[in-house]
């Protein structure tokens, strides 16, 4: 979803699940595959799921076959170590299949990942619910730990780990790749980078100013 609060940013709830489901249909634009993606972004979450609800129940009504659904929602905050190297996924017992999917990308991919999917239980907080009502099969990608900022005018981009959520990006594009099936191409893997802002950095009306003391970035005034 890429709605706010009244008087958030929202840069993590949910600029992040925003920026990652843009990046990755940037990225994925350049393939093709066996299976369609499509690449949504939801209004009215804050307000109780609206967008999301009225896109799963017409999707329902017209006989869609989705297959699985990936929600990205606030993957872009970590305060420790062990905060920077796990992601919670929400399942059910029927999309927990999916879940074992990322869980096989996440060992593949080990090395550049750094990411441990922890298990838990789905919670009607977010957007993939809407679609759980309706009998298909999702999950939620989520961080594992929560934002201090959640809800506040606090929620911005200096207080996200954007390694943290390249990191997970990149593991939501190759699921996404393993579920839609990549046909062969004459071309390269996909690979996801965040080019701006890049941490350590001060930034001023889309301008890079100086290095920091620090491993954050700090913007003021937006970036594009």
């Amino acid at each position: 979803h890429y709605d706010s609060v009244p008087g958030s940013p929202g840069a993590d709830d949910n600029g992040s699940g925003t920026a990652a489901v843009l990046t990755s249909a940037n990225v994925l634009s350049n393939y093709k595959f066996e299976h369609t993606i499509r690449f949504v972004t939801f209004s009215g979450e804050e307000q109780g799921l609206l967008g999301s609800h009225m896109y799963a129940r017409e999707a329902y009504e017209k006989g869609e076959n989705i297959v699985a659904v990936i929600n990205a929602d606030m993957i872009g905050y970590a305060k420790s170590n062990t905060g920077r190297t796990h992601v919670i996924v929400e399942e059910t017992e029927y999309s927990s299949w999916i879940t074992d999917l990322a869980i096989n990308v996440s060992n593949e991919y080990s090395e550049e990942l750094g990411l441990q999917i922890i298990r838990a239980p789905s919670y009607p907080y977010s957007d993939h619910a809407s679609f759980l009502s309706y009998g298909y099969d999702a999950v939620f990608f989520f961080e594992y730990e929560f934002n201090d900022y959640y809800h506040s005018s606090e929620d911005t981009i200096d207080k996200m780990d954007l390694d943290y959520a390249t990191r997970i990006t990149k593991l939501i594009v190759a699921t996404l790749v393993e579920l839609a099936g990549l046909k062969e191409g004459d071309y390269e893997n996909p690979v996801v980078e965040i080019e701006k802002p890049r941490q350590g950095y001060l930034y001023f009306q889309n301008r890079e100013i100086f290095s920091l003391p620090v491993s954050t970035a700090v913007v003021i005034g937006g970036i594009e």
